[in-house]
């Protein structure tokens, strides 16, 4: 069988620390730990997970213990793609030509036929089009967590 692909964007990385221990931090750690589940990430936005990992780890010193744990599993669980350019142009009309990286890990997405886990709303066009399947946060919880 199979095993689920996702890609999870940086608002979840960031989401499942901000404000400590939440459900989006279960939903982290149910993708990280699931054997059933492949992580899909891209140069781009493991370099972005880097950069948010930095960054919430010196703001918070009292939450750097769980985003180093969790950014080690993210390393360590990941497995990096790179898109071709016609996916690139598969998904380019539909999102922002400022928002490059979306772009990218839309395509990524689009490669490997992964689901994107995002509650960024540049998302919203390419999702009506089902070219590539999105996932909000809150979805993300109901359909993985049952919650």
């Amino acid at each position: 069988m199979q095993k689920k692909r996702f890609v999870i964007d940086t608002n979840v990385f960031i989401a499942a620390f901000k404000s400590g221990y939440t459900t989006t931090t279960i939903l982290l750690l149910k993708l990280l730990l699931d054997p059933e589940v492949e992580l899909i990430v891209d140069d781009v936005l493991l370099k972005e997970y880097e950069k948010w990992f930095k960054t919430l780890s010196s703001r918070t010193p009292k939450i750097r213990e769980q985003v180093e744990l969790l950014y080690s599993l993210i390393k360590t669980k990941a497995k990096i793609e790179t898109p071709d350019n016609d996916d690139i142009n598969r998904v380019r009309p539909y999102l922002p030509e400022t928002e490059i990286a979306d772009i990218y890990h839309a395509a990524t997405c689009l490669k490997t036929n992964s689901i994107l886990i995002t509650n960024d709303k540049d998302f919203q066009e390419l999702r009506k089009t089902k070219i590539v399947e999105i996932w909000t946060i809150s979805e993300a919880v109901k359909k993985l967590l049952k919650i």
